[in-house]
């Protein structure tokens, strides 16, 4: 499988597999680029030292900090209209979300960036990727996909909960558990 760093989607990485989720993932990545004018794998400046890290991940610990607009690019000098920048970046967090069942489709990304929909909702803190499993019964082994979520804190804006509600789905032969 190719592709560049920084663009793939967690579940390419694990199933070596594209999916129209994996489309959404890009993105995301795109639009948190376009935002902040950064690279998807981008050097950040911490404590007087630069440190190649992520776009997703450094704009995920800023909105967890509700620092959010801070990844807005500087070179615009605040010229822009804040909630349409705050927006955007929602939308490239939702997009990359790790958890591809948890990702917007594309109508719906079009419709929050027209205004036409509320903002997507993105935990504090950013969630951790599905996993796939293997589950062992009688009839042999099928695969299943679980999320975990990092809980967030109490702020009044919508969030992901810490405890999952998960349901099994038997599908032929694989099994397919599905956490809210």
């Amino acid at each position: 499988m190719l592709g560049t760093d920084g663009y793939i989607a967690p579940e390419c990485l694990d199933t070596y597999k594209a999916i129209k989720e994996s489309d959404i993932y890009n993105f995301g990545i795109v639009a948190l680029e376009i935002a902040s004018r950064k690279k998807a794998i981008t050097a950040i400046e911490r404590k007087s030292k630069k440190i190649m890290t992520k776009l997703v991940e450094w704009v995920w610990q800023l909105y967890g900090k509700e620092s959010l607009l801070d990844a807005a690019d500087p070179r615009l000098y605040g010229n822009y209209a804040m909630e349409q920048m705050e927006w955007l970046l929602l939308v490239g967090l939702a997009c990359a979300h790790l958890g591809y069942f948890a990702r917007p489709s594309i109508t719906q990304v079009i419709d929050i960036l027209d205004f036409k929909a509320p903002w997507p909702m993105v935990p504090w803190e950013m969630p951790l990727p599905t996993f796939v499993v293997t589950l062992q019964d009688n009839s042999g082994a099928s695969s299943a996909s679980i999320s975990f979520h990092t809980s967030g804190s109490s702020r009044s804006q919508p969030q992901v909960s810490g405890s999952s509600v998960c349901s099994l789905k038997d599908e032929s032969k694989t099994r397919k558990i599905t956490c809210n």
